[in-house]
């Protein structure tokens, strides 16, 4: 549910709690960066014994000061917060923003912020922090907090970059740099613990401020998962960029996994499915995502991965050709048609394909607007990419290629830009990077940014899986294949058996080539022990097999049990799995199978459930995609049934996700087309208290 936090960020009147005649105090702090924006409301400091405070009057509590104040900043001792959080509650105080550190964050802190969350709870305050700098609303002159203001330095331009960080150092890191270059913010907030509020509130406060056009956001870990992904969306509807730099492992880094599913889906690769499912664009770097916000806040989104390169540098127009495309952008060359359209423009020793290239001797502000119109009317390309030294260049110059264009359009220069400039890069109409690297990648996200608004609303979700799941449903092979089997999934004929006659007959009767697998209670990895036998063709070969399963069983201490099962065909190995993530729930993977599927790698992820259309997008993705059309004259791999399966056992994990933490299905074979999959071997693992 979305949350108002109009008298948080736009408040009438702010109470300091803190502020005293120490000039060094925290709160003294924010109140003096209060009253250096301007703030045009009511200011009430509060200190218990001080009448006045920077010639305002002081009052002793919140509950002294006058009524109908919005908002309260809490910068006292930690075990005094709670104390003044009842005190905004007695008084009407809608909202807080606790500065003080020493609680979550800190060796013994935990109960206290505990404490402090039912205190707010009760009271009807809503909390930002505790541990917080609290916020900067540029738009509308509000800096409540210390460092988000920026005293005694330049303050940012006002404009469309949101900043949310659940760190302030990396907020303010990220606010500093847009100071310095000239890209306008239009609001700052510093989330620290977290206790109430949260870095997805602030998103969704962002999406329907209309100051906002680019939202950038620092996380350690998400709270609110659950809304997570319909934020996104809405983002995404509103034309609004969304860039998440998520950081550090979640608290299931630490548990250990016992299936191939559970050790590939690592945490990292949970939050990347969670991202792309909310239309969020991520990046691992914090140039990145000031580049990429610089870029999307001209307005402009890719509507593909077709890019033009524009240079006077032939081997700096290469450099960027050679990166771009490594990127995954495509630097295709320019129609005949086209060719001769850009002969007007260019010198006869340049070049006409793509890079196009001008050369030093042809370069001119006029030549690479022709150039710039010329490719953009064209219809070829999805984005333009012009080398142009940011020396002699000016501001107007710059502004009149921009304008030669309604394509997303991005300048690099080989050189670094003059001290002059450097302050204004933020604000200049084509947006600069200073490296082809740099260039390759905000041109990929940007693409993603485009591929996400352009992706349809998600389908229906599959039909719900009826079956129940218990815990004992892990305990056996026996137990995991029938609950497989219920929810209509396409399991191998499997017999189990307990003694050579029985495997024997087992074989006889479900045709020979089989499997024997020894089957004991907890045991994943199968071949791992040697118990897993293939390809036996007669009696014989299965007696022989039982003899060394039996082996191994005695090894290990448990009864003598197996799997009989007839061999598959051949067809392509993948790996189907869910596991279950303790922020985003379950998460269902596709991979290439077999035993070497961890070492390998290959996977794609998704948050459960999918339908079938998205499971076919995730099968697609692997790199193994090739082997399902058809390769060294296999036939082509039915990878419908195979989307299903993926689709199916999401929703089976939704339904089971009470009782079972982990579901392995692997080896999955695909068979050729028409002719479905076979399911060849699963696992479940129980869900335990802390899963």
């Amino acid at each position: 549910m979305t949350i108002d936090l109009d008298r948080l960020l736009r408040p009438r009147s702010i109470a300091v709690v803190g502020a005293s005649q120490n000039p060094t105090a925290l709160g003294t702090n924010a109140l003096a960066t209060l009253m250096s924006y301007d703030y045009t409301g009511d200011l009430y400091p509060i200190h218990p014994t001080h009448a006045e405070v920077k010639g305002l009057r002081a009052y002793p509590s919140v509950r002294d000061a006058p009524a109908g104040i919005d908002l309260v900043v809490v910068a006292v001792a930690a075990p005094r917060v709670a104390g003044v959080i009842e005190d905004c509650g007695a008084a009407g105080v809608p909202f807080a923003v606790v500065l003080t550190s020493g609680f979550g964050e800190v060796s013994g802190g935990a109960a206290l912020q505990a404490d402090l969350v039912e205190v707010a709870r009760r009271s009807g305050v809503r909390l930002v922090g505790p541990n917080s700098l609290g916020f900067l609303n540029q738009s509308d002159g509000v800096a409540a907090g210390f460092g988000v203001g920026m005293p005694g330095r330049s303050r940012p331009q006002t404009g469309g970059l949101a900043i949310v960080s659940q760190s302030g150092g990396m907020g303010l890191s990220i606010l500093n740099r847009a100071t310095l270059s000239g890209l306008g913010v239009s609001s700052f907030v510093s989330t620290g613990n977290e206790a109430d509020l949260t870095l997805v509130d602030f998103v969704e406060d962002a999406i329907d401020d209309p100051n906002t056009k680019v939202i950038v956001a620092y996380a350690e870990t998400i709270r609110g998962a659950d809304r997570l992904v319909e934020v996104g969306r809405r983002a995404a509807r509103a034309g609004k960029p969304v860039i998440i730099a998520k950081i550090g492992a979640t608290e299931a880094g630490g548990r250990a996994v016992q299936s191939h599913t559970g050790s590939m889906a690592g945490a990292d690769l949970v939050f990347d499915a969670a991202f792309r499912a909310a239309g969020m664009v991520r990046v691992h770097d914090i140039e990145d995502m000031f580049d990429l916000a610089t870029f999307l806040l001209r307005g402009r989104v890719p509507a593909g991965n077709r890019v033009a390169v524009v240079t006077q540098s032939g081997g700096g127009g290469a450099w960027l050709a050679d990166t771009i495309e490594r990127a995954g952008m495509v630097l295709a060359p320019a129609s005949e048609e086209l060719r001769a359209q850009l002969k007007a423009f260019v010198p006869d020793f340049g070049s006409v394909l793509n890079p196009v290239d001008l050369t030093a001797s042809g370069i001119s502000v006029e030549a690479f607007a022709s150039v710039v119109k010329t490719l953009s009317d064209s219809g070829e390309y999805d984005a333009i990419v012009v080398l142009m030294p940011l020396l002699d260049v000016s501001e107007e110059s710059i502004a009149s290629i921009a304008a030669a264009t309604t394509l997303p359009i991005l300048g690099f220069s080989h050189w670094l830009p003059t001290p002059a400039l450097r302050p204004r890069l933020g604000a200049l109409e084509v947006p600069y990077v200073t490296s082809p690297a740099r260039a390759a990648r905000v041109l990929a996200a940007a693409a993603r940014v485009g591929e996400a608004w352009r992706a349809p609303e998600p389908g229906p979700r599959p039909e719900p899986v009826p079956a129940t799941a218990t815990p004992a449903a892990a305990a056996s092979d026996a137990a995991t294949f029938e609950l497989l089997a219920s929810a209509g999934l396409p399991l191998a004929p499997w017999r189990q058996v307990t003694s050579s006659a029985e495997a024997v007959t087992a074989a006889q009767d479900l045709g020979f080539p089989v499997a024997l697998k020894l089957s004991a209670d907890g045991l994943i990895h199968k071949s791992d022990v040697g118990g897993v036998h293939l390809g036996l063709s007669d009696t014989d070969a299965v007696g022989a097999a039982w003899e060394a399963v039996a082996a191994v069983a005695d090894g290990m201490g448990v009864p003598h049990r197996a799997i009989v099962q007839p061999m598959a065909p051949s067809g392509v190995e993948v790996i189907v799995g869910c596991t279950l993530d303790l922020i985003f729930g379950p998460v269902v993977m596709v991979g290439a199978g077999g035993i070497y599927a961890e070492v390998v790698r290959d996977v794609a992820l998704r948050l459960a459930p999918i339908n079938e259309t998205e499971a076919l997008a995730m099968v697609r993705e692997l790199n193994i995609a090739p082997l399902f059309a058809g390769a060294r004259g296999k036939p082509a791999a039915d990878v419908e049934a195979l989307a299903t399966v993926v689709s199916r056992l999401s929703a089976a994990a939704v339904a089971w996700q009470d009782s079972i933490a982990e579901i392995d299905l692997n080896p999955v074979i695909v068979l050729p087309h028409g002719q479905g999959v076979r399911l060849v071997d699963a696992a479940l693992v129980a869900r335990v208290d802390n899963r």
